[in-house]
């Protein structure tokens, strides 16, 4: 019995710690394609076009070439930390790296070897 009890609380902890991973990967992507958007309001309005499109970030509707490719370069270049700090995340482990952003003062060296 207490090997299940063990078990659940193990799975319990995974869902916590994966449900907080999706919820920071989301928060992250959101900000940067609404600051993708509010670019393109922004740079429409010295136009004077009215553009407001948050709704749909995602989908790009009557997009022309040029369009496609200025805002896949936005999206690529945000992937691009999100990426590497998930690998730094992997090679360093969770703690280290959350202590080289989040703690004042140098790492210790055995912490860094």
């Amino acid at each position: 019995m207490n090997e299940a009890k063990a078990k659940s609380a193990t799975l319990k902890q995974k869902a916590i710690h994966e449900g907080q991973e999706f919820l920071g990967i989301s928060l992250y992507l959101a900000f940067f394609f609404c600051a993708v958007v509010t670019y393109s309001t922004v740079l429409l309005g010295k136009f004077n076009v009215s553009y407001f499109n948050y709704g749909s970030a995602l989908m790009l509707h009557d997009a022309h070439l040029d369009i496609l490719a200025c805002r896949s370069l936005v999206v690529f270049c945000t992937f691009i930390p999100l990426f590497a700090f998930r690998e730094l995340q992997r090679v360093l482990g969770e703690d280290n790296l959350r202590s080289l952003f989040f703690r004042t003062g140098a790492m210790s060296k055995s912490n860094a070897d």
